[in-house]
């Protein structure tokens, strides 16, 4: 049986419209990556916006942001480390307040350092800020992030690895183009599988 959880992600874009994700990994599936937004689960009595900054702030380092409104939100069913989840989940907008090509300055070398086109960084340089990890679920999941990367929307519409969500190139883009929406979207791909499992999309309200 899934065990049912709430999530927040953050879309973090730099000064160059690019867009943070981490290579990632289930040690359930060795060998098979994908690609993914910072953002995990949120503890007990915790609101979005708050996950949302300390997962950041864990996974990255990153305090100096500009967290945005929620844009957009899901439900997806996944496993890991051979349990299985059933997670509401609300995406952030967020963006730095430097171009996040330069090196150092808020607590995140390395995420910011290379600018090179689809250079990536090692997660254990990217985030030197990041405090310890205390509940056991939480280390599991950053356990798997291997790397991180800044990714024009080209890049995304172009690479043939896993990037999840499927439509993130086009939600970077009206964001890019058009701001925040009004209201949060719903993520509204087609039923797919993904390296993180199989992936639903449900009638739903963000929070």
């Amino acid at each position: 049986m899934a065990e049912r959880r709430r999530a927040a992600r953050v879309l973090l874009l730099d000064g160059a419209g690019r867009i943070l994700l981490f290579r990632g990994m289930d040690p359930a599936v060795p060998g098979v990556t994908w690609w993914i937004t910072p953002g995990g689960g949120l503890e007990p009595g915790e609101e979005s916006r708050d996950a949302a900054l300390r997962e950041l702030a864990e996974e990255t380092g990153l305090t100096d942001i500009e967290l945005g409104p929620v844009v957009a939100y899901d439900t997806v069913v996944y496993s890991f480390q051979g349990q299985h989840y059933e997670q509401d989940q609300s995406f952030h907008l967020a963006r730095l307040r430097y171009d996040g090509r330069r090196n150092g300055g808020d607590g995140g070398p390395g995420i910011g350092g290379d600018s090179r086109p689809g250079s990536e960084t090692g997660v254990g340089s990217a985030n030197p800020g990041a405090g310890p990890l205390t509940a056991t679920r939480e280390a599991e999941e950053h356990a798997q992030l291997l790397s991180a990367r800044w990714w024009t929307v080209p890049e995304l519409r172009a690479t043939e690895e896993t990037v999840y969500p499927a439509a993130l190139a086009d939600l970077v883009d009206r964001l890019r183009r058009d701001g925040p929406p009004v209201l949060p979207v719903r993520l509204s791909e087609r039923v797919r599988w993904s390296t993180m499992g199989w992936t639903r999309r449900v009638e739903g309200t963000p929070e």
